[in-house]
């Protein structure tokens, strides 16, 4: 269950790093920098050379997050809106409850439907792997990031 939670999270953070600018798509970006591993998406990263993908599972993983890019992006906007409504209701002098309660539940729902968007593309991600695939990106996930060029190695 601890790996399904950290690879949830991990493909959480890939998407919505990688739906919020062309930047992750186009290193260098603006300031000599590319983005970091663990921001980018895995089926942008060298991993792929790793799993041995075929042509067929390329296009099937690009078709996937093609399909599923627009409802996240929409699934994300609505949760910040919803969040920020919760914040503009917490800075108000008089606290409302009922509104403040109304405005908790839309924020937990919205990020409830943005999870489950989530979960349900990797789940389509992780059907077009083979096990020995999955096995190698879990085993790739669990570990940390290798340094960028420049940066100092990372201790364990």
């Amino acid at each position: 269950m601890n790996t399904l939670r950290i690879s949830l999270l991990m493909c959480i953070i890939v998407v919505f790093s990688s739906l919020s600018s062309a930047q992750d798509r186009n290193p260098p970006d603006g300031r000599g920098q590319r983005p970091k591993p663990e921001t980018t998406a895995w089926w942008d990263q060298p991993i792929v050379q790793d799993l041995g993908l075929s042509d067929e599972q390329n296009k099937q993983i690009r078709t996937t997050v093609a399909e599923s890019r627009e409802r996240l992006i929409q699934l994300r906007s609505a949760a910040d809106k919803a969040e920020a409504a919760l914040q503009e209701i917490m800075n108000e002098d008089k606290i409302d409850p009922r509104r403040g309660e109304e405005a908790i539940e839309r924020v937990v729902t919205k990020r409830a439907d943005m999870m489950r968007a989530v979960a349900q593309m990797s789940f389509k991600l992780r059907m077009i792997l083979t096990t020995a695939q999955w096995q190698i990106l879990q085993k790739r996930e669990s570990q940390p990031p290798p340094p960028l060029p420049g940066e100092p190695q990372r201790r364990r």
